[in-house]
């Protein structure tokens, strides 16, 4: 991934828009880029949801189990947040999130 790149269309978007999302797989990697965020929000799941959720999902088509494996080492290895991470909240993905309550929540931190 280029996050220079990545980091440069983060601080044009800044300007441009009040709110923006960055998600994925990389998206706690890079310090200086999370240091750009305002608040963080981290999505916990366990392995086997991931998994589950992961097969149902057929936007790119069938995808493997050794790919599957591949994006969960991926993700236990750089997409994970630091624990000590500034306006990090994070949520039980495991069930239904009340977003009214993590708006609020988030104006807290």
């Amino acid at each position: 991934m280029n996050f220079g790149l990545y980091q440069e269309i983060l601080e044009i978007f800044k300007t441009k828009f009040d709110v923006i999302i960055a998600e994925g797989l990389f998206a706690f990697y890079d310090k200086s880029i999370v240091d750009m965020y305002d608040y963080q929000i981290h999505v916990k799941i366990t392995q086997r949801t991931f998994y589950i959720r992961r097969q149902m999902d057929t936007r790119w088509g069938y995808e493997p189990t050794w790919y599957i494996e591949h994006v969960w080492k991926s993700y236990l290895m750089y997409g994970k947040p630091e624990k000590s991470s500034r306006n990090l909240y994070s949520i039980n993905g495991e069930n239904n999130f009340n977003i009214p309550l993590i708006i609020r929540n988030l104006k807290c931190i």
